[in-house]
């Protein structure tokens, strides 16, 4: 009987592990935020960021972001870059925009319904291009 119940428990903790990694592996950790390869960068003098995505998801829901999802399964969210592409213009969907506009879903406007940082320099880009 105890061999059955280690067992069973055993059988437990693979299945757990497994699906933990599973997840684990369909959520990015660490992300940089660049202008996509190809694209003509809005400014020559702002680097990228890199963008911490596990202490975001620890703090918010994936939908605050990830605002068009149905939900925040894993298999419904979608990266940034699937929505937003439009890296030249000023429209509130653009890829600039994402980031940068007063909107709740955005690093800007999420940082400042926070009382955070959300200068460029401060909170997301860390020196100029060299």
């Amino acid at each position: 009987m105890r061999h059955m119940k280690l067992a069973w428990l055993a059988g437990l903790a693979a299945v757990c592990f497994f699906a933990a990694g599973v997840v684990a592996a369909e959520m990015p950790g660490m992300v940089t935020i660049d202008t996509p390869e190809g694209e003509k960068p809005r400014t020559t003098w702002i680097k990228g960021s890199d963008f911490d995505h596990d202490l975001h998801a620890m703090v918010a829901d994936c939908q605050t972001c990830h605002h068009m999802a149905p939900s925040s399964d894993p298999a419904d969210i979608v990266s940034c870059r699937e929505c937003h592409y439009d890296t030249q213009s000023n429209d509130p969907s653009s890829y600039y925009a994402a980031w940068h506009a007063p909107a709740e879903a955005s690093c800007v406007g999420c940082h400042r319904q926070m009382g955070l940082d959300y200068s460029c320099k401060g909170a997301c880009h860390d020196s100029p291009r060299g």
